[in-house]
């Protein structure tokens, strides 16, 4: 009777996932392609390229550190004084982190701003909008957890929803008023980002309780330090690797090469849910699991990956134009170059998964940076000494081989750690 309870709930557990990452997925999707749609290509080059520049700065501005509150707190969600000791030592991190990368965007804006003629108005604006951005995913980053260690995924989905569907508002009204242009896009993207950060908050307000002022939280900061600590490395090279073609395109190549990048890379966009699977789904579930069955629940996971990424990527290969309708014009001569992209969305995806049990069970070793970048670092090398990186496709094909490196690592990581938990209980 209590297995088929267990069951029940985690059949529950797992539809609400499914239909509420689907429609919040669906208002993304319908965001992001009427972006492509709407916008000129001169703005969706400049949007994108802010894009990227936010997408390693909200790396740098973290480094793994509130990615280890899921593992860390587990167990203790209802001891509220305890998680609201680890939130606090996580903002002590975090808040610094967060003021050294805006002063370094400063730099970056500016020189992206000289070669693209940018207005200071212009630059400035665009600058403001993604540290707001970064500041705000922060607050949505500490707070997420603690909802999905709950298994309160209808609360998680509402705020995402809510703060999703006032974007899509915006963006056709910004359109018919002619305000559709790179800056202000930026900008709802960091209007959405506020809303989810005050929605979440709501959400879990009673969840946490603030230590005392001046409390001592040297345990949780050694704690926090101890599982994000051996990722910086790996963490500092991924974001800069990850936006890597989006930065190659927009120094070496032309404003139109940066916009097609662009458009393509939001086709992973299509894959959203699979990747959020990795922290809705897996990481709470694995974090909670039995040592025993750690390695027979990664099996099937791992299986499940390998037949849906081999079926979509076919799906690309033979029938592109299903891919390239949502494009619109001015792309639709990118035929070969969506089977690369929709391949190393895949790949990525996958490595993401396999990841997020590495996370919950914490495998996080002192050697753990080595193995992830060396692979990645020797195929970066490779391209930028033998290949033309201003090429759209050759870049496609450094981000399959780049994307192929880190889930060849993150592989070896699992199997490493999944050996070592299995020695350790017999």
């Amino acid at each position: 009777m209590l297995q088929v309870k267990q069951i029940k709930k985690v059949w529950e557990f797992t539809v609400t996932f499914f239909i509420g990452q689907s429609a919040t997925q669906a208002v993304q999707l319908v965001c992001g392609f009427l972006l492509i749609n709407l916008m000129s290509k001169g703005e969706y080059a400049d949007f994108t390229l802010a894009m990227a520049i936010l997408g390693s700065a909200a790396v740098l501005s973290d480094l793994g550190i509130t990615q280890t509150l899921t593992g860390l707190i587990g167990n203790q969600i209802t001891d509220s004084g305890k998680v609201g000791r680890y939130l606090a030592a996580c903002r002590f991190y975090r808040n610094r982190l967060i003021l050294l990368v805006c002063l370094v965007l400063v730099f970056v804006f500016t020189g992206f701003g000289r070669k693209y003629s940018w207005s200071f108005e212009t630059g400035f604006f665009l600058w403001l909008s993604v540290v707001l951005s970064i500041y705000f995913q922060s607050h949505v980053a500490m707070r997420k957890p603690l909802l999905l260690l709950e298994r309160r995924l209808k609360d998680s989905y509402f705020c995402e929803l809510l703060a999703s569907s006032v974007r899509l508002l915006l963006i056709p009204l910004f359109s018919l008023l002619g305000w559709l242009v790179a800056p202000l896009v930026v900008f709802l993207g960091c209007l959405r980002e506020a809303l989810a950060a005050t929605f979440y908050r709501k959400k879990t307000a009673d969840k946490s309780k603030n230590p005392d002022r001046g409390a001592d939280l040297k345990e949780e900061k050694k704690e926090i330090l101890g599982q994000s600590m051996p990722r910086v490395p790996s963490l500092l090279f991924g974001s800069l690797s990850g936006q890597f073609m989006v930065f190659a395109m927009g120094i070496l190549g032309t404003r139109e090469g940066l916009a097609e990048i662009g458009a393509l890379g939001r086709l992973g966009m299509l894959f959203l849910i699979f990747q959020s699977a990795g922290g809705n789904l897996i990481a709470p579930y694995f974090s909670r699991l039995h040592s025993s069955l750690v390695k027979i629940k990664s099996v099937q996971v791992i299986a499940i990956i390998v037949l849906f990424c081999v079926s979509v990527s076919s799906v690309a290969r033979f029938f592109p134009e299903l891919f390239l309708i949502i494009l619109g014009d001015g792309y639709g001569h990118l035929k070969y170059e969506v089977f690369l992209v929709v391949c190393a969305s895949l790949v990525r995806i996958s490595s993401m998964l396999i990841f997020s049990i590495c996370l919950a069970r914490k495998y996080v070793y002192y050697w753990y940076s080595i193995v992830d970048i060396a692979p990645q670092i020797s195929v970066m090398v490779a391209f930028i000494l033998f290949v033309d990186l201003s090429s759209l496709l050759n870049l496609l094909y450094f981000g399959l081989s780049m994307a192929t490196a880190k889930f060849a690592s993150k592989a070896f990581i699992l199997c490493v750690g999944i050996k070592t938990e299995t020695r350790t209980i017999t």
